[in-house]
């Protein structure tokens, strides 16, 4: 048996298997581990990997629901909660286990296939370990994040030419971090240069995504069909082939290419969220609202659990107006989403973005349930809470409320409120990408909505004229008479109940600055300048609230 000692080393065994996992820990005992945790399912593992740095994890493929070994290692890869150092070696009873590794885009260091004895499991482990000997310094810089030595070093790895393992693995390694450091060009070049030498999956795979990321729709395609024409599985071409056909606007294609990965690995959360998301969408109700179910259900203990999978379930839900046998409107469906959203009310009250949205939800709920009065005063109660809090709010959960409010009863509040969200985050990629999932329409301009802040605050909707004078003097910082204007409405909004925050009044005193070199001989614009001063200076005693 070879020479190897555990002694020091923090081993996690992942396994459904009560059985299985004492036979793991008793092979690694025999080596002199000392240090053997244990996981029950994908999630326990997953939680104690975000706490405990390990440096071996052997883990089952296949755990019935909930995550696989694929999704365990994809997980902690993505979250940076796995060292580079470690080793993760998936077990499997998987004949074939090449089908199933070939769609993983974290490649495990091996797959051991069951049954095996403790020699051969030794072996292996022998074999790894002494490999990330060899490439540990190049490990500890990947995980110091220092970049530029990580490069140094593998360039220098591959001039000695120590190993064609080694060369390899240093090539791919370089061509990754010049990917993370977003220089392209080199990155594109050095993963072209490895496919010109070798055919290998994780090269393609970031030829591909550097296509996609340079807005090269059409070559992003060609690179992950090519992948799928030989290896039908793949699952990571499959997501990645999703997201370019739906850039591409080929939203319908994009679906159909994400339910084939979704029959592949069915508890994958992540593909699961994509799917229900692509599918509303392409208003297909059946496979949105089957895929939410499906992420409830996965998501139940997970750490990426998230209660915008509840109000999109429970809106999939109010939306159905099937009828019984006797010609009657089945409520069974808004009542189970009211159902779902009670929970909530209590778990999620400090989250302003959520409550709008679910307030939003109840009183279409109730417009169904032919209960008007509540649904009416669940409406009210959502736009309270907007005009109250949204300037605090992060932009995509403003996004998030803003398409609520837009397919609701209220849609022109929430057109307003996207386009200028749009006009606000025009720079934001992500902001924009998400509205436009959605929302097709024009941004709004600082002169419209200059115009439109007047009208609304002379009909005394202070929030929506607070937004648009803000817009309007942020997009035209010299013209005072505007700036005036935007500070008037904030004034006006924190006197007549709205929040007093730190942010409010910061932007306050903004507009005020901006409107300072109001000139002496413009007497109506300086005495409302002083008079603004005076309410601001007031208001600041007053305090936040």
């Amino acid at each position: 048996m070879p020479n190897i000692d555990l002694a020091d080393k923090k081993i996690l065994v992942v396994d459904d298997f009560k059985s299985m996992r004492t036979v793991l820990k008793s092979m690694l005992q025999k080596v002199g581990a000392t240090r053997v945790d244990q996981a029950v399912d994908g999630y326990e593992a997953i939680a104690q990997a975000k706490v405990t740095q390990y440096d071996i994890i052997l883990c089952d493929y296949n755990m019935g629901d909930g995550p696989n070994g694929m999704d365990v290692l994809g997980e902690l890869r993505d979250g940076g909660d796995l060292k580079h150092s470690a080793v993760f070696m998936m077990v499997t009873a998987v004949a074939n286990p090449g089908m199933v590794m070939g769609a993983l885009e974290h490649l495990p260091d091996a797959y051991m296939i069951k049954p095996f004895n403790v020699a051969e499991f030794i072996d292996r482990l022998t074999v790894i370990m002494e490999h990330r000997e060899k490439m540990s310094a190049i490990n500890d810089a990947l995980d110091a994040g220092d970049h530029n030595q990580v490069l140094r070093l593998c360039q220098a790895k591959i001039t000695e030419a120590e190993s064609k393992d080694v060369v390899h693995e240093c090539e791919r390694v370089q061509a990754e971090t010049l990917f993370r450091l977003n220089k392209f060009p080199e990155a594109q070049k050095a993963f072209a240069g490895i496919l010109e030498d070798r055919e290998v999956l994780w090269a393609r795979i970031g030829l591909g995504k550097i296509f996609y990321l340079n807005e090269k729709y059409e070559e992003s395609i060609t690179q992950f069909k090519y992948i799928l024409a030989e290896h039908k599985e793949h699952l990571v071409a499959r997501d990645w082939l999703a997201k370019a056909l739906t850039k591409q606007g080929e939203v319908k294609l994009a679906q159909s290419v994400l339910e084939k990965a979704v029959a592949i690995s069915p508890n994958s959360l992540s593909r699961q969220r994509k799917l229900a998301d692509i599918a509303e969408q392409n208003e297909d109700e059946e496979v949105a609202e089957t895929a939410r179910r499906n992420v409830l259900r996965l998501s139940k203990f997970s750490p990426q659990k998230d209660p915008d999978d509840i109000l999109r379930l429970a809106n999939q839900l109010q939306k159905q107006n099937q009828k019984t046998a006797d010609g009657l409107l089945d409520m069974r469906p808004c009542k189970e989403a009211l159902h779902l959203l009670e929970g909530m009310e209590e778990t999620y009250a400090e989250r302003e973005d959520l409550m709008i949205r679910l307030h939003l939800l109840k009183g279409a709920i109730f417009k169904h349930l032919k209960e008007e009065g509540k649904a009416q005063d669940h409406l009210r109660k959502a736009v309270d809470l907007y005009d109250k809090n949204h300037p605090s709010m992060k932009p995509m959960d403003q996004v998030s409320v803003a398409r609520d409010f837009f397919y609701s009863e209220l849609g022109h509040k929430g057109e307003l409120m996207i386009r200028i969200l749009l006009c606000r985050h025009r720079d934001e990629i992500d902001v924009i990408d998400k509205i436009r999932e959605f929302y097709y329409g024009p941004e709004i301009t600082p002169d419209e909505a200059n115009h439109l802040a007047v009208e609304m605050f002379k009909s005394q909707q202070y929030a929506e004229a607070v937004e648009l004078f803000e817009l309007a003097a942020t997009e035209l910082p010299n013209n005072i008479a505007i700036s005036l204007n935007a500070a008037q409405a904030l004034i006006t909004f924190m006197s007549q109940g709205g929040k007093r925050t730190k942010v409010l009044f910061q932007r306050c005193g903004r507009y005020l600055d901006q409107a300072k070199h109001v000139k002496s001989v413009d007497e109506k614009r300086l005495s409302r300048y002083k008079e603004l001063l005076k309410l601001y200076s007031d208001l600041l005693r007053a305090g936040v609230n």
